[in-house]
């Protein structure tokens, strides 16, 4: 597996970091990763290692605000500007692979991003998604006072960020897992009032609007997650009609592919795209 390293600029003059990692040989396909809340690309060097031997390509690229790209920590000023930050990413992957299918993998966060990326754009070079335990909705939200008060506060003091109160031991029932993640310099737990306002309406939006799927689709979710709902995960799938599918990990906690079973899981998701490529 060989790994390039990329920066590309966005607006508000913030560089975002992205990172190819591609097989020895021609790729087949390649997965886009759209990361989770916190954290960054280089936590699924895993994965495109799984893909990578199976000749599938794999880029991925940080948030604003996140690992290696620039920008304060945990903030956008709303989910447009992170998809206008995902659509900047996907022109430079279409750049190094022209003419193969594209399929998008979103991860918690990233999966509400890659969801309503799908949702608001009529793109044919998508060929297919894996929504994997989007945040359409919390396991816990805070209460409807605390919401009323963010409202407020994104509007008075957008880039003040706050810990997500996002709980390590929740990420994986494997300690080895949750141990990593803690001592990952480029994980942080910041979130500003302007993104978690944005990105807790417009996950409940998704949930209850999706619009009937153009492409294959796999919605997956472990059973045991503590931070994003698997209800919610499924009423999105029903919103997205026959082309979609709902894969329930069981035992798993927030991050099926760093859970008891990660192998399993990558290979899954690994197979489910060559699957798609011979429909």
């Amino acid at each position: 597996m060989e790994a390039e390293n990329f920066e590309i600029n966005a607006g508000g003059g913030i560089k975002l970091f992205c990172t190819s990692w591609n097989p020895d040989d021609q790729p087949k396909a390649v997965l886009f990763i759209v990361h989770g809340l916190g954290e960054h690309t280089g936590r699924y060097e895993e994965m495109a290692e799984i893909f990578t031997q199976k000749q599938l390509a794999v880029f991925g690229y940080d948030h604003r605000g996140h690992g290696r790209s620039g920008g304060k920590r945990g903030h956008a000023s709303s989910i447009d500007q992170l998809l206008e930050d995902l659509e900047l990413a996907l022109m430079k992957c279409r750049s190094l692979h022209i003419g193969i299918p594209l399929f998008l993998y979103g991860h918690s966060m990233g999966g509400q991003v890659a969801a309503t990326y799908l949702n608001s754009v009529k793109s044919k070079e998508i060929s297919g998604a894996i929504i994997s335990s989007a945040w359409f909705g919390l396991v816990s939200p805070p209460p409807s006072w605390q919401i009323a008060l963010i409202k407020k506060l994104a509007h008075v003091a957008p880039s003040v960020t706050l810990s997500n109160k996002l709980d390590p031991a929740f990420i994986s029932s494997v300690p080895e897992e949750v141990e990593r993640y803690k001592q990952d310099d480029l994980v942080h737990d910041r979130i500003s009032f302007a993104l978690f306002k944005s990105l807790f309406f417009n996950g409940l939006y998704l949930k209850d609007h999706a619009q009937p799927a153009r492409m294959p689709m796999l919605v997956c979710h472990g059973d045991q997650d503590k931070i994003t709902s698997i209800e919610a995960s499924r009423q999105y799938k029903e919103g997205l009609g026959e082309k979609a599918e709902f894969k329930i990990w069981e035992g798993a906690f927030h991050e099926s592919h760093n859970d008891h079973d990660k192998k399993r899981v990558m290979n899954y998701y690994a197979d489910w795209v060559l699957g798609k490529l011979s429909e």
